[in-house]
């Protein structure tokens, strides 16, 4: 008789153990609730803003080709040559150049090692 009085005394204090667990998750998960709501909220506003800037991009996509298009009709009506680059010599220059003060420069005249330095940058 005893070993079955146990054994009920046993399973009541199971019975209970596992109530108490049960409570305990419960009140666990809804504090985790009460502590993820605020960022579900803003998770929620940022999602609106998005889909705002969308239709905000969306409607200057199709404002602009247009615009874009006159400019284009601007721009093949006025066709422009690239200015050709020349430097003159000053008198003081055309010393160091041989004394020829009328020669123009061409890009091609100075080596590109002269005007930038490839060496090593630490020291």
């Amino acid at each position: 008789m005893q070993s079955l009085a146990t054994a009920l005394q046993g399973n009541g204090q199971d019975i209970l153990l596992q109530k108490q667990i049960e409570v305990m998750l419960d009140i666990q998960a809804k504090k985790i609730l009460v502590e993820l709501r605020p960022f579900a909220e803003a998770i929620q506003a940022l999602g609106s803003e998005i889909q705002m800037l969308k239709a905000a991009v969306r409607d200057l996509r199709e404002s602009r080709p247009a615009a874009e298009k006159q400019t284009r009709l601007e721009v093949e009506e006025k066709p422009q040559e690239p200015p050709q680059r020349r430097l003159a010599l000053t008198p003081e220059t055309a010393a160091q150049f041989g004394g020829q003060p009328e020669r123009q420069l061409q890009p091609g005249d100075i080596s590109i090692e002269k005007m930038f330095y490839f060496g090593n940058k630490r020291k």
